[in-house]
């Protein structure tokens, strides 16, 4: 879409304790855009805390800057308050899906969210011929006000929820890794081009996907939240990559995240990715985080991963389901 069909607009106007209030959106820009959007999830995750089911500062770098063929201009849209603040943002998954985010410590989050809904269904239902359902996948069974602007937009739960996300407190340090000797759990050397490409190439067959390229790789390490000395890695004696993680640190909520977790398909049930989660909790608490979160998928065949992070000391607390809205 050209920048020609993406005019700051009103797009709803009501009534707040006897003022009128102007709610507008436009579409992502900039780099200023994205810090304004990380402050939004920090302050809303710091007010609900982790169980609320807000994004993590890394949900919202990794979901955007993770290959080149995402593009934050053709994906997200802003809304603003007549004041200038930030209310929320549309996250959209074409054809028919998207997400809503709202900063929750605004007193009216409820008719924003509902305006927002209207605004993503009549992009939807412009952009594309599908007359499928409009949907929403990733809705947290925790969060009551976004929930009820759903409902109140005509949306209905499928019981279908694709991911979950886990959550611990952080105390004392992890028991040490029994790992055999000579492997090592240590950040990535960026400056070592075979090791970089190595590293791109073990998240390729871990997720049986090409689009993670050292390209999409260097974009992402230069975006805010990344830090070099949590994106982790397990090295073999013979200097083999066999499993990986990064590690998302926010000092505003003093909560870390794992996304994404992986390995190698001929180097696990060996402890390798139980290590690097205690070495990335390890590094969290060093920081001073006091939570730890991770997204899990709720699958059957994803049942190894959540016995790893149960492992580990992750607990589920929240469950992101999917809800429709018929046509």
């Amino acid at each position: 879409m050209s920048e020609r069909g993406r005019s700051h607009h009103t797009v709803t106007t009501y009534r707040e304790e006897g003022c009128m209030s102007d709610l507008t959106s436009r579409w992502y820009r900039d780099d200023d855009d994205l810090e304004r959007m990380l402050r939004l999830v920090s302050a809303s995750a710091n007010a609900d805390g982790p169980a609320g089911g807000h994004l993590h500062r890394g949900d919202v770098v990794w979901g955007l800057f993770q290959n080149p063929t995402i593009d934050p201009t053709d994906r997200i849209v802003l809304f603003e308050g007549s004041d200038g603040a930030l209310r929320g943002f549309v996250w959209l998954h074409p054809p028919r899906g998207f997400d809503v985010h709202v900063d929750s410590t605004h007193p009216d989050v409820s008719r924003t969210a509902q305006a927002m809904i209207a605004w993503a269904e009549a992009h939807l239902a412009t952009a594309a011929d599908d007359a499928g359902p409009f949907t929403t996948e990733e809705l947290a069974s925790t969060n009551a006000v976004l929930r009820e602007a759903f409902a109140a937009s005509g949306y209905r739960p499928t019981g279908q929820a694709d991911f979950q996300l886990n959550h611990q407190t952080l105390g004392d340090d992890p028991p040490a890794s029994d790992l055999p000797e000579g492997v090592e759990v240590r950040a990535v050397r960026l400056d070592d081009p075979g090791e970089v490409a190595a590293r791109v190439a073990l998240h390729q067959e871990v997720w049986a996907s090409t689009k993670f390229t050292e390209p999409g790789y260097a974009r992402l390490r230069e975006r805010p939240v990344y830090r070099p000395d949590l994106d982790l890695v397990v090295v073999t004696p013979a200097g083999e990559l066999a499993a990986y993680c990064i590690v998302w640190w926010d000092p505003e909520t003093r909560v870390g995240e794992f996304e994404p977790v992986g390995a190698a398909p001929a180097h696990r049930r060996k402890g390798y990715g139980r290590a690097l989660l205690r070495e990335g909790l390890r590094r969290l608490r060093t920081l001073g985080a006091t939570d730890a979160v991770v997204v899990s998928s709720t699958g059957p065949e994803w049942e190894p991963s959540r016995r790893l992070y149960a492992s580990v000391g992750f607990e589920r607390i929240v469950l992101f389901e999917r809800w429709e809205r018929p046509v």
